[in-house]
């Protein structure tokens, strides 16, 4: 999982900051700002350092929309506690590591595994809710601490999971991919030719590599892979060659088995559905627009890609079979 975004600002001053932002972005209508126009504003408002839109709605465990919403709502110092129990916040003194233990095994019983992921948890705990508020005679909420309020307690996931006696999380090695002056030489050695910046990402998804992203100067991770290669003897050309003879790097190569793979690239369409049916549950009442699945599935491991969906159906029908899925199973 993404790390949460922290910052200087509590949890109240990050609140008015959304709305004073979102005000001056559009003193009409401040509920329909974007997250782009929000951080556009930002300057204008007097709050230049202030977390981007994301990050603001990521540290308020909300969607864009329902941080604005809350943001914006003059009530809302009534709704405080409720936000400080779902963030995890002082304000939620009965959650220890009992709490944390009870929540995880019960969780994880239900669904029938050994392990938890926290989106897995996120998305029980939302159906779990969901069915205690048809019931008046349950109070499941004081009894299943949020995600982030399970790390504050435990420290972190895994801590969490070994309280819980839970097994940890498999976690790939490398998660970063392989690094850029490495899979220059892989392709220089593939193909005896030096990749451009923008043939090694072509060359990468060709074979399926995990690449980190480029960060620094081109030029930078040239001079890295000639001095790695001159250290071994190995010769480096100074540039590509003429584009005539330009490899085609969309072919793929034989390569080291070992090397860190891009995740999931074919995923089924009882996958597809699966994970709708955890995006619905983590958004109740929400409606799933394409612009708002590709936000949400952005460097999670647990949604497919947006094309990777619409190769298994039309987006709108694959959404309306998940949300009957979710019906008879709720």
């Amino acid at each position: 999982m993404s790390p949460r975004f922290e910052s200087r600002y509590s949890l109240d001053a990050l609140v008015s900051v959304v709305a004073d932002v979102a005000r001056a972005a559009n003193p009409a209508r401040p509920e329909s700002v974007t997250q782009s126009v929000y951080d556009a504003a930002r300057a204008k408002a007097g709050h230049k350092d202030a977390p981007t839109g994301k990050q603001s709605a990521a540290r308020l465990g909300m969607s864009w929309p329902d941080a604005l919403a809350f943001a914006l709502d003059p009530e809302r110092r009534s709704t405080e506690i409720a936000l400080g129990r779902r963030l995890g916040s002082e304000e939620a003194p009965w959650i220890d590591e009992l709490a944390v233990r009870s929540a995880l095994r019960t969780v994880a019983l239900r669904l029938g595994k050994k392990t938890l992921r926290p989106a897995e948890y996120r998305a029980e705990r939302e159906r779990m809710l969901a069915a205690a508020r048809r019931s008046t005679r349950h109070r499941l909420e004081l009894e299943l601490p949020t995600e982030g309020q399970i790390e504050r307690v435990a420290g972190d996931w895994e801590r969490a999971l070994e309280l819980a006696g839970l097994a940890p999380r498999v976690r790939r090695e490398n998660e970063r991919g392989v690094s850029i002056v490495d899979a220059l030489e892989l392709a220089l050695e593939a193909h005896g030719a030096l990749a451009t910046s923008h043939e090694l990402p072509i060359f990468a998804r060709a074979n399926r590599i995990a690449l980190e992203k480029i960060r620094r100067p081109w030029r930078e991770y040239l001079t890295e892979l000639r001095e790695r290669r001159d250290e071994w003897g190995k010769w480096t050309p100074s540039s590509p060659p003429a584009w005539r003879v330009r490899p085609d790097y969309r072919v793929p190569v034989p390569l080291p088995p070992d090397l860190p793979r891009i995740g999931r690239r074919e995923w089924t369409r009882e996958e597809c559905l699966d994970a709708l049916v955890l995006l619905l549950a983590e958004r109740p009442g929400e409606r799933l627009t394409l612009r708002g699945y590709q936000e949400a599935s952005a460097g999670r491991r647990d949604l497919p890609s947006l094309s990777a969906l619409q190769r298994q159906g039309k987006f709108s029908e694959m959404v309306a079979e998940a949300r009957g899925l979710q019906a008879s199973s709720g």
